[in-house]
């Protein structure tokens, strides 16, 4: 284009003019440039000044960007647009947030009050380089330990919803509903959580209760909370148990917290396993309280312990099949958080308070019985955490101990101890060896309750030892042996195999396990040997599972087992997954039947169960939401993934079948649809949402906005208004009222602006639903055109308006009384 090359030339005589020793230095002041202005040519002044020029972008002395930019004699730039940013360490959104800071006039030097953390512009004539400092470059290259809280805090509520109903033909039903809400005012979060549950055993009653109802602030490495929460230790790497004691309190609470910590995870570290003889059901309960219910098929498999809340806590695992309980177990979640800094050697978390059941229909055991408490986790060395815990209740004393310990770079060992004056006592521990091609854990659990008011004395002892091993790429195999008292020993074998031909993936799964009896009342062992095929044909196509095998019958005798089953993913649909099988043993016809679904509000999955033994059905349904809310809109999602904080995006928009994208910097993203929006940002951390257009053939839509920056509080909730419409591309030329080009105007419209080429040539994006253009002076518009987007001129996304012709003297005489008057195009 010609009027590329002649900036490219104007750039090149500049800084050949201006590398003289008189006026050479590292960066140019706005008095230099004024100077400088001064002895140049009036004719390649009007090169240099008021002129889309090419330039390079430094943010903090590292490279931005190569862009364009307006620089005005008046001791300001204006940055137009973003070129090329090759090996730039900054992202896009980086970028396109710098451009939407500096679209305005910004003045050059110093500033004091700037927004965006900006503390000086530099502009240098003699290499093209605008240079941005914020206040992230007095940190040099140290790193900070821990995230600053939002400087003017946040406002906002999060409601995640969870619903879990499960119900077995002829018996009761089990259900669960929990409502958890979260909220932000200041820096402040406050939690309220709320159940609804009844177990379909025996003939259990109805519970429902308030959980939760306290506030929290955090600071750096230590976290303040007072309200109604559980007494339980918080921000411990382990917690040692106490036995008694995990009723909730009314009270406070001062613990060590890595909230604030700039990066942390939170790994899982053991796994939960359950074994059936036939396709059944596993509840996982906590507290008495069903969290989560899954369909487990027949023989040993592992829990999905994902979607359970991050700790170290205790779960009841219940395999209900043909609704009949066949075994209850115990088991431990291991997800703690990792050490943050082993230069703090020291973690704890106090408390003081009355326990209490808040609005609860049911009694505990210490109502009203004063409670403090302490537990402290202690770094001896990079390899060993030592944990003490101690609680006073009810005239009682809870103690316990654990300890942490890594052997080598492939082992570790994790044991608690404790002991409590109203409950009993207990140990738990896993020893974990890893190597090259597989793992080893074995784990060792015994508990010793006393008899109280409300239950009675037993004795629980069970260990495990299982070892993974990966036999090559495609294949890998496992061996766990067990051992429950009062059941006996167990063995479990696993070989898979895996394969790939073209599209199509194929997987051997071979069984074989001889357990004891799931059932007290049954005296015989199960055993038994499977062999499984599954093939996935295509990426995103059907796959077939087909199942043959040899058991023992619920009789004692050993039968012949076949099934058979199919699943597929639909696409474009709310409903994401479908799923059936049959399955053939001594009693009859099996069937089973699952499918999950997704909307922009609701997630939830659902199946059915028909048994061979005795033909009853049973059925699940698993439902989650989350709502948000802030002064300016509420919304719905199903996603439950949230971190903590929201931004709610209303998008308007007159694109057919629009597919827009909202990013997180944090690594999630949501597909936006018109109307209100929920997408799930992090808290605490600054970040950016950016916004992409995925659809084919939707190029000439623009976007409002690109980029949102976002810093919020737990529970904050942002909100946005976006707007993605049709566009197209206007060239013309802006001349006087003699034909004479006029440079250095600033075009815009609803969607973009430029600055006119010292030809008066411009180009820029124009809505084709508002095809107007305005020229302004001052911020005031001197020009104003209707343009219609139907002429013969426009061809394809491109409309060619010729001479535009504006008078700009009255208005810089007078611009206080001008008014913006109407031309039409040449």
């Amino acid at each position: 284009m010609s009027a590329c090359s002649v900036t490219s030339l104007a750039i090149f005589i500049s800084c050949t003019a201006l590398s003289i020793p008189a006026l050479a230095q590292h960066q140019q002041t706005i008095g230099t440039l004024k100077q400088q202005a001064e002895q140049l040519p009036e004719d390649f002044a009007a090169h240099l000044f008021n002129v889309p020029l090419a330039i390079r972008v430094e943010l903090n002395g590292n490279y931005l960007g190569d862009g364009l930019l307006v620089l005005t004699l008046d001791e300001q730039i204006q940055l137009l647009a973003f070129s090329d940013a090759y090996d730039s360490p900054y992202t896009d959104s980086d970028r396109e947030f710098w451009l939407a800071a500096l679209t305005e006039k910004t003045a050059l030097g110093q500033c004091l009050n700037c927004k965006s953390g900006l503390l000086a512009l530099e502009y240098s004539l003699q290499d093209a380089r605008l240079s941005i400092v914020t206040k992230d470059a007095e940190q040099g290259s140290a790193t900070t330990k821990y995230q600053a809280l939002p400087n003017a805090g946040s406002s906002g509520l999060i409601m995640h919803n969870q619903l879990n109903l499960m119900n077995v033909e002829g018996a009761s039903s089990s259900r669960y509903y929990s409502m958890e809400l979260m909220g932000s005012t200041g820096n402040w979060t406050h939690y309220t959580g709320t159940q609804v549950s009844r177990s379909g055993l025996g003939n259990e009653s109805t519970y429902y209760g308030l959980s939760q109802l306290y506030s929290q602030y955090e600071l750096e490495g230590k976290a303040l909370r007072a309200g109604y929460f559980a007494s339980t230790a918080q921000g411990l790497n382990l917690t040692p148990g106490r036995g008694a004691g995990g009723d909730n309190m009314l009270g406070l609470m001062l613990s060590s917290s890595d909230t604030l910590v700039a990066d942390h995870n939170y790994p899982s570290t053991t796994a939960v396993y359950v074994t059936a003889d036939r396709p059944a059901i596993v509840e996982i309960h906590r507290n008495n309280q069903l969290i989560n219910s899954q369909q487990v098929q027949a023989g040993l498999q592992t829990i999905d312990t994902k979607v359970l809340p991050t700790g170290i806590y205790a779960v009841q695992l219940r395999v209900v099949q043909d609704g009949q309980l066949l075994s209850e177990s115990e088991a431990m979640i291991y997800k703690p958080t990792v050490w943050q800094d082993p230069s703090e050697p020291l973690r704890y978390s106090l408390f003081a308070g009355r326990q209490t059941q808040l609005f609860n229909n049911t009694e505990s055991a210490f109502e009203g019985s004063a409670t403090v408490g302490a537990a402290l986790n202690y770094l001896l060395n990079p390899n060993t955490v030592v944990g003490l815990s101690g609680q006073y209740s009810d005239q009682a004393i809870s103690l316990g101990t654990s300890l942490d310990l890594n052997l080598g770079e492939r082992s570790k060992l994790l044991a608690n101890l404790y002991n409590s004056q109203n409950s009993g006592y207990g140990l738990d521990g896993q020893f974990i060896y890893s190597f090259d091609s597989g793992s080893l854990m074995l784990s060792q659990q015994f508990n010793k309750t006393k008899a109280t008011a409300l239950s009675l004395a037993r004795t629980q002892r069970s260990s495990a030892l299982s070892w993974h091993q990966r036999i090559s790429a495609s294949q890998s195999g496992s061996v766990r042996l067990s051992h429950q008292q009062g059941l006996g020993t167990g063995v479990d074998l696993n070989w898979q195999y895996h394969q790939q031909n073209f599209d199509t993936n194929s997987s051997w799964r071979f069984t074989a396990f001889n357990r004891p009896a799931l059932s007290g009342t049954v005296a015989y062992r199960n055993t038994g040997v499977e062999l499984s095929l599954n093939i996935n044909f295509g990426k995103n196509t059907s796959q077939y599972y087909a199942a043959l095998g040899n058991r023992t019958s619920r009789d004692g005798s050993k039968e012949n087992t076949a099934e058979a089953g199919w699943s597929t993913q639909v696409e474009n649909s709310s409903i994401q997954h479908i799923g059936a099988s049959a399955s053939v043993d001594n009693y009859g016809i099996g069937l089973t039947a699952n499918s999950s679904l997704k909307n922009q509000y609701l997630y939830g999955d659902v199946y059915m169960t028909r048994s061979s033994y005795d033909g009853t059905f049973s059925s699940g349904l698993n439902l989650s939401s989350t709502i948000a809310a802030s002064t300016e809109g509420m919304t719905a999602s199903s996603n439950s993934s949230y971190e903590g904080a929201s931004l709610i995006v209303e998008l308007e928009s007159d694109v057919e079948q629009l597919k827009l994208r909202a990013h997180d910097s944090a690594g999630q993203s949501v597909m936006l649809a018109p109307g209100m929006n929920l997408v799930p940002v992090k808290a605490y951390s600054p970040g950016t949402v950016s916004f992409d257009i995925e659809q084919q053939g939707s190029e000439y839509a623009s976007l409002s906005q690109s980029v949102k920056r976002y810093h919020l509080n737990k529970g904050g909730v942002d909100y946005m208004k976006l707007s993605a419409f049709k566009t197209v591309t206007v060239a013309g030329r802006l001349v006087d009222q003699q034909g004479k080009p006029l440079s250095g105007q600033h075009v815009l419209n609803h969607s973009s602006r430029t600055v006119t080429e010292a030809s008066g040539f411009f180009t820029l994006a124009m809505r084709q639903s508002s095809p107007t253009l305005d020229v302004l002076q001052q911020g005031e518009s001197i020009c104003h055109f209707e343009l219609d987007t139907s002429l013969e001129q426009k061809q394809q996304d491109l409309l060619f308006v010729g001479d535009l012709r504006c008078d700009t003297r009255v208005s810089q005489a007078e611009p206080q009384q001008q008014t913006p008057t109407t031309f039409a195009p040449n």
